[in-house]
């Protein structure tokens, strides 16, 4: 080969060579720049808590940083504010119900059971010439717990039957308008024994709710202590089950009534247990005109007293309600799945 192919030859290698390092250096050049973050910054350990945290924007992980405020959509708004003029009723759950409300037929006196869900409520006992009766009652509707007792107030027809109910159940809390009361010595045995066995025992105020399962129970009176009159600080329940309601008055008479109005408690009901055994100082005009039952219920028995009154019966049936007497009809069911309301009766 001559002197000058191989000069051309070397040429060619040499220049490629050139080529070939200079894209090298450029290559490593940019692979550095690339990753100058990484080699001069601690770039490996901000890789490793990237790894750790799926979420390294997010705001809460730096608490210097504020998150900026933003409007909600338009088209979002505000649940509007419940009221109880809004409020027709409440949702009964799925597979709940249905409420049995049992008025007993205990004479002259006052007692009911409501069972709804498993849970047991009485409201009232009756006197103590009827204990043992609603004992057996309770005994073969296989009743051997009363979640809820409430005694309306503690006259003798009201609340002496009371007592013996822990002879066959116990009781977990019992609702009572006062808690001494010298003149019944069976209420004082109640105060007693529910003490001695560690019922709860409370005095409600006026609105005070609980839940009875699925059921709200709302105490609408006594609204002001009467010292002259105990009638008149019995406790007034309301009790609701979906689209139904229920309203036990005890024994209040036309000054409570007139009380509870004026406080604004909504007092309508389908189903009213007339007051004081359908006494004409009870049931006011006013006052159930307000409830405007379906059916009115009286519980009472052979009297001198001349319950339940004329006027009574015809002030109810004025505004369209059907009535009922236990000293007629015995003992009295009403069952309602929140919509529906049925009638039994024993005789």
């Amino acid at each position: 080969m001559s002197n000058e192919r191989r000069r051309k030859k070397s040429g060619f290698l040499y220049t490629r060579e050139i080529i070939v390092w200079t894209l090298l250096l450029a290559f490593l050049i940019g692979l550095l720049v690339y990753n100058k973050d990484r080699i001069f910054k601690g770039g490996s350990e901000k890789t490793a808590e990237s790894e750790s945290d799926p979420f390294p924007d997010d705001p809460g992980d730096n608490p210097s940083e504020t998150p900026e405020e933003t409007e909600p959509p338009e088209s979002e708004t505000a649940p509007p504010e419940s009221s109880p003029e809004a409020d027709s009723g409440q949702v009964v759950p799925e597979g709940s119900g249905p409420l049995r409300v049992y008025f007993l037929d205990v004479g002259e006196g006052d007692a009911a059971v409501l069972m709804l869900d498993g849970k047991v409520m009485m409201i009232d006992g009756g006197d103590e010439t009827h204990a043992q009766n609603v004992c057996t009652w309770l005994q073969a509707q296989g009743i051997g717990r009363v979640d809820y007792m409430i005694c309306s107030h503690p006259h003798k027809d009201h609340a002496s039957g009371l007592v013996s109910v822990y002879q066959v159940a116990t009781v977990g809390k019992l609702y009572t308008p006062v808690q001494e009361y010298a003149d019944n010595v069976y209420f004082t045995s109640l105060i007693d024994t529910a003490y001695t066995e560690g019922t709860e025992v409370s005095v409600p105020v006026p609105g005070e709710t609980f839940a009875f399962g699925p059921a709200e129970v709302m105490f609408q009176g006594p609204v002001r202590y009467d010292a002259e009159e105990m009638n008149n600080n019995s406790l007034v329940v309301r009790v609701r089950y979906g689209n139904r309601t229920f309203l036990f008055t005890g024994d209040a008479e036309a000054e409570e009534e007139a009380d509870i109005l004026a406080a604004g408690f909504d007092v309508k009901a389908d189903v009213l247990k007339v007051s004081h055994h359908g006494s004409g100082y009870a049931t006011s005009e006013a006052f159930i005109n307000s409830v405007r039952p379906e059916s009115c219920i009286i519980s009472v028995g052979p009297n001198d007293y001349g319950h339940p009154a004329g006027e009574v019966i015809q002030r109810c049936s004025n505004v369209g309600a059907m009535v009922y007497e236990t000293m007629i009809s015995g003992t009295i069911t009403v069952i309602t799945d929140g919509t529906s309301l049925q009638y039994n009766f024993e005789r």
